[in-house]
């Protein structure tokens, strides 16, 4: 148990490091600077996916696949807002439920990209 200990404690810090850039990117939104949250987006994304493949690789989730909801049709702000929410939820489930998780980080991760490959379209007039 206190490897997991460990690893759930590297997981709490990633996710910090990624709540801390979501945060600065949601302060940003109204000013377009581009390429400063592109930047941001992949470090959102980076330290997500790690946290993702900590959980996953402690807790037996090789397999495992969760579904998620397209954002679509979601302005920036509600997606990154969306993205912290979900965050918050995970420090308050990840000593208990490892699986649920990483369904909510994977889904972070998905909303991530989403954003990181439509990130020029949410500042067109």
């Amino acid at each position: 148990m206190k490897g997991n200990e460990e690893i759930l404690k590297k997981v709490k810090n990633s996710l910090k490091l990624a709540k801390s850039k979501i945060n600065k990117v949601s302060n940003e939104i109204d000013k377009p600077r581009i390429d400063y949250i592109e930047k941001e987006l992949w470090q959102i994304a980076e330290e997500l996916e790690y946290s993702a493949s900590l959980i996953s690789i402690t807790f037996g989730l090789r397999d495992y696949y969760p579904k998620f909801n397209d954002p679509q049709k979601m302005t920036l702000a509600e997606i990154m807002k969306d993205i912290g929410n979900n965050l918050d939820r995970v420090e308050k489930v990840l000593d208990s439920d490892p699986k649920e998780c990483y369904n909510i980080i994977r889904s972070a991760i998905h909303k991530t990209r989403v954003i990181q490959s439509n990130l020029k379209n949410y500042f067109q007039d």
